[in-house]
C-alpha cells in the first residue's frame, strides 16, 4: 500500500493539468448523460402514467371553434350544439368532459371530472398507492397538497365559484383528501390532436393551486357549459368506430379526434426529438473520452519508462505500479463522474418541475458505467507494461 502511495504521488505530480482536463470533461459527459436519461425517463413516466390501460381505448376529441368564443354564453350555447352533434355519431356510448371554474377570492382553480372518467384518470392521492374514489362523500373535493396545512378531511369548504363575464355559483364540498407533489392534470383547455402534442393537455406539478372534484352532481346545470372543456374523451363501442369518427368530425368540422395510441405515438416522436441528440453529444463525447484516455496512456508510459525503471530497480512490483496507475486515474475519475452524474440529475428536477433529487439509481449507474469504461480503455496499456521482465524493461527503457 505504502509503494502505491508513494509511485501515485509521483505520476500525480507530474501530470495534473492533463488528468484534470481529463477529469473536466468525464464531469461534463455525465451530467449530460445524467440529465437526458432522467429527462427522458420522467416522460416515460408521465406517459405511462396519464396513458395507463384504462385510458387506451378512448378516443381523444379537440373541437375547433369553442376557443373562439369570448362570451359564456355563446361558448355555453355552442357547447350544447357540439355535444348534441356528436351524440349522433355511430358507436359513441359516453362523452367525457372537463369543467374547468376558479374561485378568485381564493385563487384556485377546480377541475371538474365526470365520475366514470375520474376512475380512469387515476389522479393520485397524498396516500402512496391510493386512489381517488369518487363515491368518498358528497360533493366530495380534492385539494391541492400545499393546502394540507390550512383543512382536514372532513370539512366543509364554501366556494363561490366564477362561471362567467360577472356571474358566479356558490357551491359547498366536503374535503375528502389531498393531491400529491408529483400531481399530473389533464388541462382539456389546450387540448390535443395527433397533429399536436399530447404534453399539451397534461401539466405536471402546476404553479397553480389546483383542486379536483366529481363534476355530475356539482357542475350538471346548463349554466357551466361555458366553463365545459373544448377538448372531450369519447368512449367507443369498440375501437373500430374511432377511424370513421376521423372522417366525420373532418367533414362536419366538429374537430380533430386522436386515438390514445395516436398520442402514444406522437409522445414517443417528441421524447426521441427532445433526447436523442444529447444523447448522442454525450456518446461522442464518452468515445472521445476513451480515446483520450488511451492515447494520454501510451503517452505517459512511454515517457515514464525511466521513473518505472528506477523505481523497479528500487523493489517496485508490477502490482504497485498497476495500482499506482488505476488509482490516480480510475477514483478522481469516478469522483468526477458522480458529481456530474448527480448535478445533471439535480438540473433534470429542476427542468421538470420535479422535488429535488440528485442522488439518483441512474446517476449512480451512469458515473460506475463511465469510470468501467474508462477503465477498460487504460488496463490494456497497464497490462502490456506489466507483463515484461525486467532485463526487457531495461533494455527498452535504454
Amino acid at each position: 500500500m505504502r509503494k502505491t502511495l508513494y509511485i501515485s504521488r509521483i505520476l500525480l505530480s507530474s501530470f495534473r493539468k492533463k488528468l484534470a482536463l481529463i477529469w473536466a470533461i468525464t464531469l461534463l459527459v455525465s451530467f449530460g448523460l445524467s440529465m437526458s436519461i432522467g429527462i427522458m425517463q420522467s416522460q416515460l413516466s408521465i406517459q405511462s402514467y396519464y396513458l395507463n390501460d384504462d385510458m387506451r381505448d378512448l378516443a381523444f376529441l379537440v373541437d375547433a371553434e369553442a376557443g373562439y368564443y369570448a362570451d359564456s354564453q355563446s361558448r355555453g350555447a355552442f357547447t350544447r350544439s357540439l355535444r348534441a352533434q356528436i351524440e349522433r355519431w355511430q358507436g359513441l356510448r359516453a362523452i367525457y368532459e372537463q369543467t374547468t371554474v376558479e374561485a378568485p377570492d381564493k385563487g384556485w382553480f377546480l377541475f371538474g371530472y365526470p365520475a366514470a372518467l375520474l376512475n380512469r384518470l387515476h389522479l393520485p392521492s397524498a396516500q402512496k398507492n391510493m386512489e381517488i374514489d369518487p363515491a368518498a362523500c358528497e360533493r366530495p373535493i380534492w385539494l391541492d397538497c400545499r393546502l394540507r396545512s390550512e383543512y382536514e378531511i372532513g370539512d366543509t369548504i364554501a366556494l363561490e365559484l366564477l362561471i362567467g363575464e360577472g356571474e358566479s355559483a356558490a357551491r359547498e364540498f366536503t374535503v375528502a383528501g389531498f393531491l400529491n407533489e408529483e400531481n399530473v392534470h389533464y388541462d382539456f383547455e389546450t387540448g390535443s390532436s395527433a397533429e399536436t402534442r399530447s404534453a399539451d393537455f397534461i401539466v405536471k406539478n402546476p404553479s397553480y393551486i389546483a383542486c379536483v372534484t366529481v363534476s355530475d352532481s356539482v357542475f350538471s346545470g346548463e349554466e357551466f357549459d361555458g366553463a365545459r372543456s373544448c377538448a372531450k374523451f369519447l368512449l367507443p363501442e369498440t375501437k373500430e368506430v374511432v377511424a370513421a369518427w376521423k372522417e366525420i368530425a373532418r367533414k362536419q368540422g366538429a374537430g380533430y379526434i386522436s386515438s390514445m395510441d395516436d398520442i402514444l405515438e406522437n409522445d414517443r416522436t417528441n421524447i426521441d426529438l427532445m433526447s436523442t441528440p444529447i444523447l448522442a453529444l454525450c456518446v461522442i463525447m464518452v468515445i472521445l473520452t476513451l480515446i483520450g484516455l488511451i492515447g494520454t496512456q501510451l503517452q505517459l508510459m512511454n515517457l515514464y519508462k525511466q521513473v518505472a525503471f528506477s523505481l523497479a530497480m528500487t523493489g517496485m512490483n508490477w502490482g504497485a505500479w498497476k495500482a499506482s496507475w488505476l488509482s490516480i486515474f480510475c477514483l478522481p475519475l469516478w469522483g468526477a463522474s458522480l458529481i456530474g452524474a448527480f448535478l445533471g440529475s439535480a438540473w433534470k428536477s429542476v427542468v421538470m418541475l420535479e422535488r429535488m433529487n440528485a442522488f439518483t439509481p441512474t446517476a449512480f449507474a451512469i458515473s460506475v458505467a463511465i469510470v468501467l469504461l474508462s477503465a477498460i480503455g487504460i488496463l490494456p496499456t497497464i497490462g502490456r507494461w506489466s507483463r515484461i521482465d525486467i532485463n526487457e524493461f531495461r533494455r527498452l527503457s535504454e
